[in-house]
């Protein structure tokens, strides 16, 4: 029954223990006979296979031992490694092909169909079970699984929702065990293709661009993934590409275009592992002795990858070009030369969102003198790691700081907004998303940490040996831990002391949580709350205004008065350690404007 795989001991079976002395031979009995298991009319047994298959793959270097004269397996005289991973990457091509989206209903467009949860699942399940064999694979298994994934890939076009997705994200783990082979074949053929498919389409158009060009896209956006290095002989061809793709229309097609920029900018900005594979650090004589062998953690023989200046000059006119563009748009757009409409104003909001998060380590904090909201002795100086050998700054036209010279943008244009076209919650929300992002996004973030935590923790309780404690760690377990450690450091790096220009950043953010409109009031009012949290005492910068929002005085509008509420509850006001805050708080409360909306009623209860 394929719900008793779950309970395989699969440490101890692919351990050499001479209690178990046959453990390994049955390690090829059982993937192979699992392998019948992928099956598309049964999803859950099929994810179940794939995790097995993931687990034994951590712990079994995937090597052709039948070269190895003194070591005699059973298996081995039927089966190798090399088939096993030749009929797998069959059945994934099967998977592939039966997981095509369709839609049947004539009122929905194909941008509107997403993945159900049961091809979502199949996506995680084929993507990580392939990285997994191909991480601990031996040089011959691995470009026997690419070549085999180019052929499939040879003239297909494949619709970019499901099968699509699936493909690329296997196309990606390829780039990542082979960068100069994928990259050098895939990318002049993707961007000629692209180029020539722009250029027959309709690219004023709202109109879906196709599966050609959005199936191109998102294998281009995924086998960029890869250290900024191999991105460099092909600059050229990928900013055509990008240059054509930005003028793109079509919602979803810019998206895809925005994809490719930001994961670019990633990989020429952001440190890295040059290599993951390998189960142990030195190989031994025998193969055998490395299945399921733990790490060392005093030798793990982790190799970095630093950006260097080339790659930081190719960030920089990325930066420079695209940043620039969408600049010059929207000053002509805040000054009133040119009339944009609610869309396009929004895509160069995505736009700059996209190359903050890209080239976020080039980006320094601003210097400003610190400003202290209580009263102190010593001098607050949040605590810095070094993170890197060299600080590179991007200079956007020469201003000392481009995230105060975007703090000036989106302040001038947020008048402008509010003036023209106070309904466009769509630009609202980008707007202030952009907001966060100039002050929280510096390499990494507190909720990416959160997630690759929670992922880690979820990979080490099904590879941990608990009889062995935890010094016995397999060698993927104390890399990622690694991982994890530098990503802690870059997340305390982003504390700094609160300065004028954050006191700014939350004037405007307030003018937002008190907006007319209640997806904009909510997104403010959470990086609101973030920002309070994040600095101590800041929550006086707030408290001026929204105490003057709960007089009694009809000019104040009912969503104003809910956004006070909302910032009072959220901000835990009154309960802060501050008596002059409670003092003049309370009786604003008592005294305010009483409502019968049930949804300011609801927030009134909630303050009692």
């Amino acid at each position: 029954d394929h719900r008793d795989l779950h309970s395989f001991p699969t440490r101890r079976s692919s351990d050499l223990d001479p209690r178990l002395p046959e453990g390994q031979d049955h390690v090829l009995r059982i993937l192979f006979s699992v392998l019948p298991g992928i099956d598309c009319n049964d999803i859950k047994k099929t994810l179940t296979v794939f995790q097995l298959i993931s687990v034994f793959a951590r712990l079994v270097p995937f090597k052709n031992i039948s070269s190895h004269s003194k070591l005699k397996m059973k298996s081995m005289k039927n089966h190798s490694f090399q088939e096993f991973v030749s009929i797998f990457m069959e059945k994934c091509f099967s998977l592939i092909e039966n997981a095509s989206l369709e839609v049947i209903r004539q009122e929905q467009s194909i941008s509107d169909a997403h993945m159900s949860s049961e091809e979502s699942s199949i996506n995680i399940g084929i993507v990580t079970c392939f990285d997994s064999i191909l991480h601990q694979a031996d040089f011959d298994i691995q470009q026997l699984a690419i070549g085999k994934l180019e052929e499939y890939l040879r003239g297909r076009i494949l619709e970019p929702k499901v099968a699509g997705k699936i493909a690329s994200g296997m196309c990606r783990t390829c780039a990542k065990i082979s960068p100069e082979r994928i990259l050098g074949s895939q990318v002049p053929r993707v961007c000629k293709t692209l180029v020539s498919t722009f250029g027959e389409a309709d690219l004023d158009s709202d109109l879906y661009l196709g599966d050609e060009i959005m199936f191109n896209l998102l294998l281009l956006s995924d086998i960029v993934c890869v250290p900024g290095f191999y991105l460099l002989p092909f600059s050229d061809q990928i900013i055509g590409v990008l240059e054509i793709g930005l003028s793109v229309r079509n919602r979803e097609g810019h998206a895809a275009v925005l994809t490719i920029l930001r994961h670019v900018l990633h990989a020429l900005s952001h440190p890295c592992l040059k290599d993951r594979t390998g189960i142990v650090t030195e190989p031994s004589d025998n193969p055998l002795n490395d299945w399921g062998r733990p790490g060392d953690l005093e030798n793990l023989n982790i190799k970095w990858y630093l950006p260097g200046n080339d790659e930081f000059s190719m960030a920089e006119q990325l930066g420079t070009l695209f940043l620039g563009t969408q600049v010059d748009k929207l000053n002509q757009f805040i000054d009133s030369k040119v009339v944009l409409e609610k869309e396009e104003v929004q895509k160069c909001l995505k736009t700059i969102s996209t190359i903050i998060i890209g080239c976020s380590p080039y980006l320094p904090a601003w210097s400003e003198e610190p400003v202290y909201l209580s009263d102190t002795k010593v001098e607050n100086i949040p605590r810095k790691h070094t993170v890197s050998t060299t600080i590179r700054s991007f200079q956007f036209r020469g201003v000392s700081n481009t995230r105060t010279f975007l703090v000036d943008l989106m302040d001038k244009l947020l008048k402008k907004v509010l003036q023209d076209s106070a309904d466009d919650t769509k630009v609202l929300i980008s707007l202030a998303t952009i907001l966060k992002l100039i002050v929280f996004q510096h390499t990494c973030t507190d909720e990416g940490l959160d997630k690759h935590v929670k992922g880690f923790q979820q990979s080490k309780c099904r590879l941990e040996c608990k009889l062995a404690a935890k010094e016995k760690h397999i060698r993927a377990i104390l890399v990622e831990r690694v991982l994890i450690q530098h990503e802690k450091r870059l997340v305390e790096n982003i504390h700094t002391s609160l300065t004028d220009t954050h006191i700014r950043v939350m004037n405007l953010l307030l003018d937002l949580a008190m907006s007319h409109y209640s997806r904009v009031r909510t997104h403010a009012q959470n990086i609101l709350a973030k920002i309070c949290k994040w600095f101590s005492y800041s929550y006086k910068i707030i408290v001026p205004r929204v105490l003057s929002k709960l007089h009694c005085d009809p000019l104040i509008s009912h969503e104003e008065f809910k956004g006070a509420l909302y910032l009072i509850l959220q901000n835990q006001l009154l309960v802060k350690h501050n008596w002059q805050l409670q003092a003049d708080l309370w009786p604003l409360l008592v005294q305010a404007q009483h409502n019968e909306k049930p949804s300011i009623t609801e927030i009134g209860r909630a303050h009692v």
